[in-house]
């Protein structure tokens, strides 16, 4: 069970793959049908036990900082539970007395107490206990079936396969708090983990890269701090790796570049900075790549070329130098490419008029400059087209008239000059057109303006000023508004 929908191809590899669980797996329960005293319900901020006979672990933490009252049937259970824990999830390594407010011992307590056993496998329930105690559980929006005596593969967010291993653990949008837990690792039939927009903190264990069949890692929009360790590289099934929108900071590892199984890479809106990896350029199945948002600094690697499966590429807003490779012109899978406000310029490579699949091709705010290329009307996918805030000159190309797809189209704040092509009339799907703070003069083509009758909202050229300058263009009925001077909105009333 999900809370929101799950990607589709993720969600067919989960059901269909057969390699979902290891083949000797089977549910490990030796205590089931033993009975001991039941936990009470959790009560927050609740701290008078005067009517209670075994108050809820998470409560005598909450409200005195140590468990002082566990029945005697559950710590008998409770010894015997430990040593089964201590061997089969710590290797022999544990030492947590009963009274300890540690969430694995919260986990181990709760395990011992009532029926919690009965209802699957001991290991995942004592790990999902440990999960919600450590992630603040009792703060989560939803918690359906979660510590109850119920079948774990029915507790909201946990997917189980045909064997009720457990594969995947998704709980996205659900005020999780906490840091996630390194027991996660034993979950040896786990290929998804997913908590996304959330309030996670700290970094990322390890441990779970380690997982042998983990393929999806997702953890964006939290507030996760350190570095992707070097131990990504024996993450050796990883397909997903998502961890945008975090406190990530420092160097990006290397050692991503040894996950060649990666499908989709998103490190975007973090801290990383100083060079991108050249190594990224390994990932040859790569059909997602973001690394927008970020300081990343040096020069495009060229190494990129070899992405072949490309189709996503976003690595806007960084502090690149120097110009945008040519040999990138070999990514024809490209979709969606995104380096505008990187610092990125030269000459426009002409060679990317081979790039027919982009449909979006975003290079606005950069040190772009020359000639507009007229390949670009070769580009016949295009349908949002920004160059803007260059240093663009020249007139605009003729060519673009023939990108029958655009919808947004802007070369606002470049030093394009001439005229406003009547070919540009032929853009019938344009929703939004950018003129203003250029050199451009002249009239509005009747064309251009006849297209506000159809899904042109947003028309915005520079007023007639001094001279020549500007253009004629009737507000409202062609230009939604004219710019003049440093007003980014100057409304004119009159034909123009």
């Amino acid at each position: 069970m999900y809370l929101l929908p799950r990607d589709e191809t993720m969600e067919k590899n989960i059901s269909d793959d057969d390699d979902g669980y290891e083949d000797d797996w089977v549910p490990f329960n030796p205590y089931d049908g033993i009975l001991t005293t039941p936990m009470d319900p959790y009560e927050e901020e609740d701290c008078y036990f005067g009517d209670n006979v075994f108050p809820h672990v998470i409560q005598q933490c909450e409200c005195f900082g140590n468990i002082t009252i566990i029945p005697d049937d559950v710590l008998m259970l409770w010894y015997e539970l430990r040593e089964d824990v201590k061997e089969e999830i710590y290797n022999g390594v544990y030492e947590e007395p009963p009274w300890s407010c540690e969430a694995s011992n919260q986990a181990l307590i709760w395990l011992s107490s009532g029926n919690t056993r009965d209802g699957g496998d001991l290991w995942t329930r004592f790990i999902m206990g440990v999960s919600f105690i450590q992630m603040n559980g009792t703060q989560w929006d939803l918690t359906n079936g979660w510590l109850s005596s119920e079948n774990e593969c029915a507790w909201l967010g946990v997917q189980c396969n045909g064997r009720f291993q457990s594969n995947s653990f998704a709980l996205d949008t659900n005020n999780v708090h906490g840091s996630l837990p390194t027991e996660l690792y034993k979950m040896r039939g786990m290929r998804t983990l997913s908590i996304t927009r959330n309030h996670v903190s700290g970094t990322i264990p390890i441990e779970i890269l380690l997982m042998p069949k983990l393929e999806h890692l997702s953890l964006y929009a939290n507030q996760m701090r350190g570095s992707i360790p070097s131990e990504i590289a024996k993450a050796t099934r990883l397909k997903t790796l998502l961890v945008s929108n975090n406190l990530f900071f420092g160097r990006l590892t290397s050692y991503l570049g040894e996950v060649t199984t990666l499908e989709k890479l998103s490190v975007g809106f973090n801290e990383f900075w100083r060079k991108i990896p050249t190594e990224l350029g390994l990932l040859t199945n790569l059909r997602m790549l973001s690394l927008e948002d970020n300081r990343f600094s040096g020069v495009l690697p060229t190494e990129f070329s070899r992405l072949t499966n490309l189709e996503y590429f976003m690595m806007s807003r960084n502090l690149m130098v120097g110009t945008l490779p040519s040999t990138f012109a070999g990514l024809t899978n490209l979709l969606d490419f995104r380096i505008a406000y990187t610092g990125v310029g030269g000459t426009m490579p002409s060679e990317l008029r081979v790039l027919t699949n982009l449909y979006r091709f975003d290079v606005g705010g950069n040190n772009f400059r020359g000639t507009i290329m007229t390949e670009l009307g070769l580009m016949q996918g295009l349908s949002w087209l920004a160059l803007n805030n260059n240093d663009f000159t020249g007139t605009i190309p003729t060519e673009i008239g023939y990108l029958a797809n655009m919808t947004r189209l802007s070369f606002k704040e470049t030093l394009v000059n001439g005229t406003i092509p009547t070919e540009l009339g032929y853009l019938t799907k344009l929703e939004d057109l950018s003129l203003s703070q250029t050199k451009l003069t002249g009239v509005s083509p009747d064309e251009v303006c006849a297209l506000r009758l159809l899904d042109l909202n947003l028309y915005v050229a520079d007023c007639p000023g001094a001279g020549n300058s500007g253009i004629e263009c009737a507000v409202p009925d062609c230009c939604s508004f004219c710019r003049r001077g440093d007003q980014t909105a100057a409304f004119n009333s009159g034909s123009g």
